[in-house]
């Protein structure tokens, strides 16, 4: 999600962030969105593009992260559900 890449004409049709309902996920929002736009999208595997981000600082923090990606796995169609 935050290592999302998006075409800013695809943002702007949308209505960007801004214009979608709120969800605790916001990427599964604003995916949903140019989706239902007609724009494709890809996943991108490769050591080139990898991001690292930092870990969370608690154990409170994680459960929380945790909830977040549950609350978006619960959202998306079965068949991008079952790979993970």
């Amino acid at each position: 999600g935050n290592n999302m890449a998006v075409r800013k004409l695809a943002y702007f049709e949308t209505g960007g962030l801004e214009a979608q309902p709120f969800m605790i996920t916001e990427d599964l929002a604003m995916f949903k969105a140019i989706t239902k736009h007609g724009w494709d999208y890809q996943h991108l595997f490769s050591p080139d593009i990898l991001g690292i981000t930092r870990p969370q600082e608690s154990f409170y923090e994680l459960l929380q992260q945790r909830q977040r990606w549950l609350d978006g796995a619960l959202r998306i169609p079965v068949y991008l559900i079952l790979p993970l």
